[in-house]
C-alpha cells in the first residue's frame, strides 16, 4: 500500500514537471516571436528609404534656394509631420489653388499632392509613407476625382502646373 502512495507521488511529480517543462517552452517560443516581430517593425521605421532626387526645371519657379528644397525633400522621405508646415511655406501658392478646385480637402490629401508636386513616383510615396503600393495608387485615383482631373491627363504633369 506504501509503495502504490510512493508510485502516485513519483507519477504526480513527473506531470508536474513535464508540465512546468512545457510551460516554460511556450513561454520562450512566445517571446521570441513577440521579439522578432518587435525588431522586424522598429528596423522597418528607422530605415527610410533615401532617393537621390535632382532639382529640376520644373522645380526652380517654386523652390527658390536648393537648402530649401533639399530640406522639404529630406522631410518628406522621412514622413516628418514638419513636411507639410515647410512645403507650404516655400509653396503658398498651391495649397491656395488646390483649395479653390475642392476647399474640402484633408490634411492628408494636401500632403499626398505635395509628395506629387515634387515628383515622387508611387513606389517612393509607399515607401515613405509606410503604406502599399495599392494604397497609393488608390489614392491617386481619388485625389483625381477630387480635383476633377481627366484621367488621360498625367498627374505629375497637372500639378507641374501649379
Amino acid at each position: 500500500m506504501n509503495y502504490m502512495l510512493y508510485a502516485d507521488v513519483l507519477l504526480y511529480a513527473h506531470s508536474w514537471k513535464l508540465l512546468s517543462f512545457f510551460s516554460v517552452s511556450l513561454l520562450i517560443v512566445i517571446f521570441g516571436v513577440i521579439g522578432l516581430f518587435y525588431l522586424f517593425h522598429k528596423q522597418r521605421k528607422i530605415k527610410p528609404k533615401s532617393f537621390n532626387r535632382k532639382i529640376t526645371e520644373s522645380h526652380l519657379p517654386t523652390v527658390l534656394d536648393k537648402v530649401i528644397y533639399d530640406e522639404i525633400i529630406s522631410l518628406a522621405q522621412h514622413n516628418s509631420a514638419e513636411f507639410l508646415y515647410r512645403f507650404r511655406g516655400a509653396n503658398p501658392k498651391f495649397f491656395e489653388k488646390l483649395l479653390q478646385i475642392e476647399p474640402n480637402l484633408k490634411t492628408s490629401e494636401l500632403t499626398f499632392c505635395a509628395y506629387l508636386k515634387l515628383q515622387f513616383s508611387t513606389k517612393e510615396i509607399a515607401a515613405c509613407t509606410f503604406v502599399t503600393l495599392k494604397a497609393v495608387q488608390n489614392r491617386k485615383n481619388r485625389i483625381r476625382k477630387k480635383l476633377n482631373i481627366p484621367s488621360q491627363e498625367d498627374l505629375y504633369v497637372w500639378f507641374g502646373k501649379f
